[in-house]
């Protein structure tokens, strides 16, 4: 049961990636090399990327255990959305991004996090820099806004505090670890 749920969640968080990453490209937050239109290995991208990370996340909580309540998890919803959309204000703008999600993050980390936190952040970000430069290395699109890296410096920062929001959501979709607060 639990890799239906993981399964559903990534196919559908690989429709909303496809969206979300849209309002990116829209934006002009990232371009496509070689086309203008929006690739489609987006969603597969996303779907699998989401399958594992729930997975791995479920195999990571049987030692933690968070417990994530319906109203923290809306909350979380909100914060990730914001975060997921803050580069479409500023990204043109890379070192106020850079300072704003720094803080953000920083701000988790200090007043914000749970047993497991850090080692959730530091993966994320490790793996979020990891894929997005082999996809830049590799041409497949580019960041017109990175100007002192292939990536750009608020990236890391940014992935480091969405993990705290993608953490939360797999532990709701794990059966036994919400609680009913």
């Amino acid at each position: 049961m639990r890799l239906i749920r993981l399964a559903v969640a990534g196919s559908v968080g690989g429709l909303v990636g496809l969206a979300a990453e849209s309002v990116h490209q829209h934006a002009g937050v990232w371009e496509p090399s070689g086309s203008d239109s929006l690739p489609v290995w987006i969603v597969a991208a996303y779907a699998v990327c989401l399958f594992a990370g729930g997975w791995g996340f479920s195999q990571f909580e049987r030692r933690h255990g968070l417990r994530v309540s319906r109203r923290r998890l809306a909350l979380e919803a909100g914060l990730f959305g914001c975060g997921f959309l803050a580069p479409v204000v500023l990204h043109e703008h890379e070192w106020s991004l850079f300072l704003m999600t720094s803080a953000y993050l920083a701000g988790r980390l200090r007043w914000g996090r749970e047993r497991g936190d850090w080692e959730v952040v530091v993966f994320v970000m490790i793996f979020d820099l990891v894929a997005e430069g082999a996809l830049v290395a590799a041409s497949m699109y580019h960041y017109p806004n990175a100007h002192y890296l292939p990536l750009p410096l608020w990236l890391a920062p940014l992935w480091g505090g969405l993990a705290f929001g993608l953490r939360r959501f797999f532990c709701a979709l794990t059966p036994g670890r919400r609680s009913t607060a």
